[in-house]
């Protein structure tokens, strides 16, 4: 049998530590430790280029890097307004930027398109990751920015119909390494005529939404009473959209379309199923602020604007609110797509899909959508416990014997389980809200996310599961936490099994970029702070195999930054 382990602590501490950790779990062998800093060498990549990759949809308007021991850095920038009623939105922070030497922001109403960095004369090697403008979105002329009296050279620059998403700083020759690489991203926000009802935002032209019935719903200015057929009758909330749903079964599917900027509660409301009773109700966790349960297609977006709707503000388990937002059953076997929403402050579950298992041509997918803020770290005053443990939700999206889920371009920052004290190992724990939880699932695809500031290893892939790939995804402040001698902690649990048949098979975690160090106090949790350990790792119990070429799976072409603060 043999282990795969990834360390980032040097020297005499990375000994210790590690025989620690090999100890803890049941292995001796002080040797072992030695070998620690070279796994995974020959199937994946570690190099001192600095990768914050972003999302399509958000637009760059600050970047911050940090380069030590430079007397002078430059950044000067290349930039497009938004015009004609467009603007930005929410903003945000990505990759490493709590540390830095030098930032520099675009013009109010700008978004990245150029940029050119330097250090003591120096010129930088940039490489970008763009993507088109929205349709809909119109864009002013290119202004010059930033710092003048760089060295000569070419800008790194986006095409002409392009913005930036996301930057590699390079590590040049000649040059001091830079360490730090932070940017400020902002949603694009398009202009949308509510006059004319054809012109809903985000929903699209296709065969299947296209025949499907309406639905408008604002918490803002709907009514219950209203039909919410058009964008002028929207009704209020999530439960009269789901009752003209039940009211409509004769319909190939429903669009429910929320509008942009309005937030969603449904607290004291809540929904569940008999198949999500019969699965969560003797833990505590079968109440959600809406579950599809329905065999009809569905489609989840906002309307009137680019804006996000949002979905939060979830109550507590112990006052029989609605602690999970969005629940799907096996009673889907149809197209579910959930868009452009906003999950905040949800204690258990944001999104919990159980046996979903889609008629063939059918997915379900989540898009777009930003989720902050969510598990028990945020609800203090929980008072409940389930299996003599404070109850919590294992993932910001779990996917349980569910096939055929896309989850893509979503963006995930500061979501935390609260601490609780295992007597097993006898300290405070934080690694169990994981972004992605995976189990017996055929064909779940999980790529171009961004994920920040997470307890617990970001990705899970358990039992039964086959052909999961996990790709592209940028994991910033994601993986352990303080404690060594526990089998959570790292940026992937790829969980065995005592039988060998129900192992994961055929899996691919490929072309992801993970940094180190992980949970600090910039990001809003101090409590996980301090991260010395972590590990890429197949753990069931005291069960740990190699997970690369291990049953046809393949975790090859990661990117491991050993940045630290």
């Amino acid at each position: 049998m043999s282990i795969n382990r990834r360390e980032f602590v040097k020297g005499a501490v990375a000994t210790a530590v590690a025989t620690a950790v090999c100890a803890s779990i049941g292995f001796s062998n002080s040797a072992y430790a030695l070998d620690l800093n070279h796994e995974f060498s020959a199937y994946n990549t570690n190099t001192p280029d600095l990768i914050v990759n972003g999302n399509q949809g958000w637009g760059i308007t600050q970047v911050k890097v940090r380069i030590p021991g430079a007397s002078t850095v430059k950044i000067a920038t290349k930039s497009r307004p938004i015009v004609n009623g467009g603007s930005l939105g929410t903003s945000l922070v990505i990759g490493k930027s709590r540390i830095s030497n030098h930032e520099i922001s675009v013009p109010n109403g700008h978004v990245l398109t150029g940029i050119k960095i330097s250090a003591d004369g120096k010129l930088y090697d940039v490489a970008l990751n763009t993507a088109p403008f929205p349709a809909g979105l119109e864009v002013g002329s290119i202004v010059n920015g930033g710092d003048t009296d760089l060295p000569s050279g070419s800008f790194a620059k986006a095409a002409d119909d392009e913005y930036i998403t996301g930057i590699t700083l390079k590590d040049t020759s000649g040059a001091t390494s830079p360490t730090h690489l932070g940017l400020k991203v902002q949603k694009l926000l398009r202009k949308t005529s509510i006059a004319n009802q054809n012109l809903v935002a985000r929903v699209r032209d296709d065969l299947i939404f296209s025949q499907c019935l309406k639905i408008h719903v604002s918490s803002s200015n709907g009514d219950d009473a209203n039909d919410g057929l058009l964008q002028s009758t929207p009704v209020k909330t999530l439960n009269r959209a789901k009752e003209i749903c039940q009211l409509n079964t004769s319909e190939l599917g429903f669009v429910i379309l929320l509008k942009g900027g309005d937030t969603f509660k449904n607290n004291d409301n809540p929904m569940t199923s008999a198949i999500l009773t019969d699965r969560l109700q003797a833990v505590k966790k079968e109440k959600f602020a809406f579950t599809w349960d329905l065999d009809k297609h569905l489609l989840i977006t906002t309307y009137n604007n680019d804006n996000l709707a949002v979905l939060g503000n979830g109550g507590y388990v112990k006052d029989n609110q609605a602690a999970s937002c969005i629940g799907v059953d096996a009673n889907c076997k149809k197209t579910v797509v959930f868009e452009n929403l906003h999950f905040t402050k949800w204690q258990i579950y944001p999104i919990y899909l159980y046996s979903y298992r889609p008629d063939l041509d059918n997915t379900l997918t989540v898009q777009d959508c930003l989720f902050t803020e969510n598990g028990t770290y945020y609800f203090p005053d929980e008072t409940t416990i389930v299996n003599n443990l404070p109850v919590f939700g294992g993932s910001i999206i779990q996917v349980r014997r569910s096939d055929d889920v896309i989850i893509a371009n979503n963006i995930m920052k500061d979501n935390h389980i609260a601490p609780y004290h295992e007597t097993n190992t006898g300290g405070n724990v934080y690694d169990r809200y994981h972004a992605f939880y995976i189990a017996d699932s055929l064909r779940t695809q999980v790529f171009d996310n961004t994920i920040m500031n997470t307890s617990g290893s970001p990705v899970k892939i358990r039992t039964n599961s086959r052909d999961v790939r996990v790709s592209n995804n940028g994991f910033y402040y994601a993986g352990t936490s303080t404690r060594t001698n526990i089998v959570q902690q790292g940026w992937l649990r790829f969980s065995g099994d005592y039988n060998i048949e129900k192992r994961p098979q055929d899996c691919t975690v490929t072309g992801n970029v993970f940094y180190a160090p992980f949970h600090t106090d910039d990001f809003n949790n101090n409590q996980t702070s301090g991260a010395i350990v972590s590990a890429m790792m197949s753990t069931s119990k005291d069960y740990m195999t190699q997970v690369h070429g291990w049953m046809g799976n393949n975790v090859s072409g990661n990117d491991y930054q050993e940045q630290f603060e």
